[in-house]
C-alpha cells in the first residue's frame, strides 16, 4: 500500500510539474505539485478505508505531503526556495535581507560572508519544512539565531567534525534564541522556521554561546544553557555525543 501511494504521488507530482503552462498559471508550482501528490496518495487511503484496512504510515506520509503543500503555498513572495535535496546559502554583509526555504531535505547556511562590525545586522530568514538545517558560524562574528521549531532537536557542536555536541532543546521546541560570540550587538540575525527536523549550529571551538527560551514553555530540552567564557562559574551543558 505504501509503495502504491508513493508511486501514485510521484507520478502525479511529475505530471503536474511537467505541464507547459504551469509556471505562467501560478507563482507556486511546487505547492501545486505537492498538492497533486497528496491528492493521488489520498485515493489510496480512500481505497484502504473502503476495504476496512488500516492505513498506518501511509496516512501520516500523505498528511505530511498535504501540509507541506499548504506551507509552501504560504511562503511570502520573494523567498528563494528549493523543493527537495540539499540547498546551500551564503549570505554576505552589505546585501539586503534575504529569505530562503527548502520543503524536504537539508538547508546549509554558511555565515562566512558576514564581517565583524556589520551595522545594522544582516537579516536572514530560513524556512525548512521537513529535514535538517546546518548553520555554520565563523570565528570573529556575533550571531543571534532566533528559532521557531515545531518539533525536533536543536544542537550546538564545535568544529571540526567529531567534536562534542550539546543538546539545546528537543521535542516540542517552540521558540528559542541562541547567541554565539561576544559582541554587544549581533552582526547577523538569523530567523529560522522549521516544522519537523533538526537544527545543528556549528561554532568555532571555545567561542561562548548562550540560549534563552521564547514563547514556548513546552520544550523538553534545556531552556537556558550556555558555554561560559573564561573565569565564569556556570557549568556547560552535558555532552550528548559527537553530533553529525
Amino acid at each position: 500500500m505504501l509503495a502504491l501511494a508513493l508511486g501514485l504521488g510521484a507520478a502525479a507530482y511529475g505530471l503536474v510539474m511537467g505541464l507547459p503552462n504551469l509556471t505562467a498559471a501560478t507563482t507556486r508550482p511546487v505547492a501545486v505539485g505537492l498538492a497533486a501528490a497528496g491528492g493521488a496518495a489520498s485515493l489510496v487511503l480512500l481505497g484502504t478505508a473502503l476495504a476496512g484496512r488500516r492505513a498506518g504510515f501511509t496516512a501520516l506520509l500523505t498528511a505530511l505531503v498535504v501540509a507541506s503543500s499548504i506551507g509552501y503555498a504560504a511562503l511570502p513572495q520573494g523567498v528563494v526556495a528549493g523543493a527537495f535535496g540539499t540547498v546551500r546559502w551564503e549570505p554576505a554583509s552589505g546585501e539586503p535581507a534575504s529569505a530562503h526555504a527548502v520543503a524536504f531535505g537539508e538547508g546549509d547556511l554558511d555565515l562566512s560572508g558576514i564581517t565583524p562590525g556589520t551595522t545594522p545586522a544582516r537579516e536572514v530568514s530560513v524556512s525548512v519544512g521537513f529535514g535538517e538545517l546546518l548553520v555554520h558560524v565563523p570565528d570573529g562574528i556575533t550571531a543571534r539565531i532566533e528559532l521557531d521549531v515545531s518539533f525536533g532537536e536543536v544542537v550546538q557542536r564545535d568544529r571540526p567534525e567529531g567534536s562534542p555536541s550539546h543538546t539545546i532543546a528537543d521535542g516540542i521546541v517552540g521558540s528559542q534564541t541562541v547567541t554565539i560570540g561576544t559582541g554587544a550587538t549581533p552582526d547577523v540575525v538569523v530567523h529560522v522556521s522549521l516544522a519537523f527536523g533538526d537544527v545543528r549550529i556549528l561554532t568555532p571551538p571555545g567561542v561562548p554561546w548562550a540560549t534563552s527560551s521564547g514563547r514556548s514553555t513546552a520544550s523538553t530540552g534545556n531552556s537556558t544553557s550556555s558555554r561560559p567564557t573564561t573565569g565564569a562559574t556556570a557549568s556547560p551543558p552535558a555532552t550528548t555525543g559527537a553530533g553529525r
